[in-house]
């Protein structure tokens, strides 16, 4: 058993598959608008951390601007909202986070990068709490 699937075990958050599209910046980036990012793909998703399928390998440590496109969580956004709601305008998910682990699976064309989440904004953080426990449901 490698050092990934031993700390699967030990997961404090169940992940739910949810493969949804995502956009990764390296964090020192974040101010550079001309940057467009890498695009990939999320593999599974948990209130602390997110497994995404990408091109290119991310060193352990490295800090990552995430989008995430998870259709539907600002649904529970309303609900937690300490400021007015500016309208019902989509949005992605979009947190900072660090890898902690990477990997290319064998045969793949991409690696895979299991990051922990390190910033979100706490009313986004509240509807994505709610968000995942509903789809976590609908996935049992």
């Amino acid at each position: 058993m490698n050092e990934h699937n031993s700390k699967q075990g030990q997961r404090e958050f169940e992940r739910v598959p949810k493969k949804v599209s995502v956009t990764v910046h390296r964090h020192e980036h974040q101010s550079n608008a001309k940057q467009a990012g890498e695009a990939g793909i999320t593999k599974d998703i948990a209130e602390k951390g997110v497994c995404i399928c990408v091109p290119s390998p991310y060193e352990t440590g490295t800090v990552l601007t995430l989008r995430i496109d998870l259709e539907g969580w600002q649904v529970y956004l309303r609900t937690v909202l300490s400021r007015p709601d500016n309208g019902s305008e989509i949005k992605p998910l979009t947190a900072t986070g660090k890898v902690v682990w990477s990997q290319e699976p064998p045969g793949g064309e991409s690696y895979e990068v299991g990051i922990q989440f390190t910033d979100i904004d706490e009313e986004n953080f509240k509807a994505f709490k709610k968000y995942l426990h509903i789809i976590r449901e609908t996935v049992r």
